[in-house]
């Protein structure tokens, strides 16, 4: 690769953290996730382009060759010579770009292999198929798939079964998944819920198609996986019938968020006025009275101006 060729192809993405394997599978899903969001604010550049392609679909970009007939209808503004021109431009970027997709690739897979943390290296090196490919071809999408069937997909190994059995723990992972408002917010709740379908689709099991197939389908289950104990009173509602169910996630989110719960101490103030003496006490005995100064601190100061007036004209009789 020449010098010009390399800094074409040169992609960066600063602060990326690294992919750990000893983060376990939620932590693999919330890296892939990042390291998205992290490569959509990189300049543009044929780089990006294949990098994006490979995580997303698994596949290499495509050089995107264009003829007067799709230029026009992207730009009906423009005139016949004007099209021209732009088909020539567009011709001579795909050009470029065909002739550099080796340099191009090679440069992504180094990315992603600088992008891996200690374990995640030992893990991948001790891969057959990662290991070959990082030798000899250098291909992103092998590179990325390996990543994905280490970290995810196969973290219980290779071979059919131990395949179904990390589909097994993918599922139940999801349909188990609960909510603990103590540390985890709605948005963070449902951005988790969202990497386990990710994770179940990217090894074949389509939640949203072979499950949860219809909006309705996927408000209902969301809402039952929410902390009960904050949101214990829309679910209740939304069983019973007194609200009528989310139209979408959004409209359930937003719900979720406005609703005021009426707040319930989980220590309700004794009101009993009897001594606290730990002496024996005769139960066919009445108990004592507090004394009026212990009362005024035990209620209200108003509740205690009542108490001693009665206690006083008691003691005038």
């Amino acid at each position: 690769m020449t010098d010009e060729a390399a800094n074409k192809q040169m992609l960066s993405i600063p602060n990326q953290q690294k992919l750990e394997y000893s983060a376990g599978i939620d932590g693999a899903q919330i890296w892939v996730d990042g390291f998205g969001r992290g490569i959509n604010k990189v300049k543009g550049c044929q780089a990006k382009t294949e990098l994006l392609a490979v995580i997303n679909t698994g596949k290499h970009a495509a050089v995107k060759w264009v003829d007067s007939a799709s230029v026009s209808a992207e730009n009906p503004q423009l005139n016949e010579d004007q099209i021209t021109a732009v088909v020539k431009a567009r011709n001579k970027e795909c050009a470029d770009e065909l002739i550099h997709v080796k340099d191009c690739r090679i440069a992504v897979n180094a990315l992603l292999h600088s992008v891996m943390g200690k374990t995640s290296l030992e893990v991948l090196k001790a891969d057959p198929i990662y290991e070959d490919n990082d030798k000899n071809s250098m291909d992103p999408a092998v590179t990325w798939a390996r990543i994905m069937a280490t970290h995810v997909l196969e973290r219980e190994g290779p071979g059919v079964q131990k395949q179904i059995i990390s589909v097994n723990n993918l599922l139940h992972q999801f349909t188990t998944m609960r909510q603990n408002a103590a540390v985890e917010s709605i948005t963070e709740h449902y951005q988790r819920r969202d990497r386990a379908k990710k994770a179940l689709s990217t090894s074949g099991f389509d939640i949203d198609k072979l499950w949860l197939d219809s909006e309705e389908k996927r408000v209902v289950h969301f809402l039952h996986s929410l902390d009960p104990s904050r949101y214990g009173g829309l679910i209740r509602d939304v069983s019973n019938g007194v609200v009528a169910i989310p139209g979408s996630m959004t409209d359930l989110l937003t719900m979720a968020r406005d609703r005021k719960e009426i707040a319930y101490g989980s220590h309700k103030r004794e009101r009993t006025l009897l001594s606290d003496d730990s002496k024996a006490q005769d139960p066919l005995q009445p108990y004592e009275w507090l004394k009026l100064r212990r009362v005024g601190c035990t209620l209200g100061r108003k509740e205690g101006e009542n108490v001693r007036a009665q206690h006083q004209d008691t003691e005038s009789r």
